[in-house]
């Protein structure tokens, strides 16, 4: 296997080469952190996956070389800290120990990853945008790109990045939801009025000098900031736990099963990469947490699925299994894996 750091956009891509009796496995959207009534990560389920990835004697696999984690392992946006702290430990311990190499791909919900350093005998290659890997066969070369999913989403496309601010709002948020009771609401509150009172005295000409407006007028922005950031996180789940389901349903009977393919930012998405590393004969994504299989033009399109169960969708328990030999496999865990559907590249 060669690793080798790219550059693609100024985006972090990093390539893997898997030979013929070699395997990936690849995971996605396991939301580390989520416990509560609405939804809660199946991170024993995963562990249970991965002590059967590492021990089962089973042909499919034996020799896995590589483990991607295809974003939204953790969940930065809505997870409780302490959870978040308690599942992340156990998930990190477990994989850690695996001999094969883990490639950490960024998604939207641990956007956080991107500054993060894991070292140690076998440590996580963070990647922020996608791994290639290249699979060679018969003296021919094919292509298979893992990234999350969320660079091609039309709602992620039109905020031109503005969805990264949920990442810094949850922790500078959850460093006040630590304190106890509500008091981070009263404190909060006291001062955004002692800010107001501020920008008050800097209107009506209390407070004189421009070097003293100029302190002042910070200093009240600063003073507003908790219960900025409060509130926006209020309205983030409402929008993730109320908004965003509801509308998932609905839309869910309009689309056809292929979701995020069947859009122009995919296209032109795809379109982009190709122009710089040639052909691409297979794509596996998540983010949409709804598994799937398909054909688009000559290359295969793969859904990791999830590992969230909320209210309304369980979740699916899948995984992909992509082999050396250029076999793509999606597999459900149901104390097992079981096949769902198989392709060649």
């Amino acid at each position: 296997m060669i690793l080798m750091a790219k550059s693609l956009s100024e985006k972090g891509v990093l390539e893997a080469r898997l030979s013929p009796e070699e395997k990936a496995l690849i995971i996605s959207d396991l939301h580390l952190g989520q416990h509560s009534k609405r939804a809660y990560s199946e991170v024993s389920e995963m562990l249970r996956l991965l002590n059967y990835a590492e021990n089962s004697s089973e042909e499919d696999f034996r020799n896995i070389k590589h483990i991607v984690l295809n974003g939204d392992i953790i969940d930065f946006w809505r997870a409780n800290l302490r959870n978040l702290i308690v599942d992340g430990y156990k998930f990190l311990e477990r994989i850690l120990k695996m001999e094969a190499e883990k490639l950490y791909v960024s998604g939207n919900h641990d956007y956080f990853t991107l500054n993060m350093k894991i070292k140690g005998e076998n440590p996580l290659f963070l990647v922020p945008h996608f791994v290639v890997l290249k699979i060679k066969e018969n003296n021919c070369e094919k292509k298979v790109i893992v990234i999350h999913g969320h660079q091609f989403d039309p709602t992620f496309s039109w905020s031109k990045g503005l969805w990264k601010i949920f990442t810094y709002t949850y922790s500078l948020t959850e460093s006040l939801f630590s304190l106890p009771s509500s008091v981070e609401w009263w404190l909060s509150f006291l001062s955004a009025v002692t800010g107001v009172v501020l920008l008050y005295s800097i209107a009506e000409g209390i407070i004189f000098g421009s070097i003293n407006r100029l302190f002042a007028f910070y200093g009240s922005l600063i003073l507003l900031m908790p219960l900025i950031l409060l509130t926006l996180r209020k309205i983030q789940e409402m929008i993730w736990y109320v908004a965003v389901p509801s509308i998932s349903i609905i839309t869910s009977k309009l689309r056809r099963k292929r979701g995020l393919v069947n859009n122009k930012y995919f296209a032109k998405w795809l379109r982009e990469v190709e122009s710089k590393l040639g052909k691409v004969d297979c794509i596996v994504f998540g983010h949409t947490h709804e598994p799937f299989m398909t054909k688009l033009d000559e290359t295969l399109v793969v859904n990791c699925g999830s590992w969230l169960t909320e209210e309304k969708r369980p979740a699916s328990k899948t995984f992909v299994l992509i082999s050396g030999n250029g076999k793509v496999k999606l597999f459900k865990w149901q104390d097992a894996p079981i096949l769902i559907r198989e392709e060649s590249i």
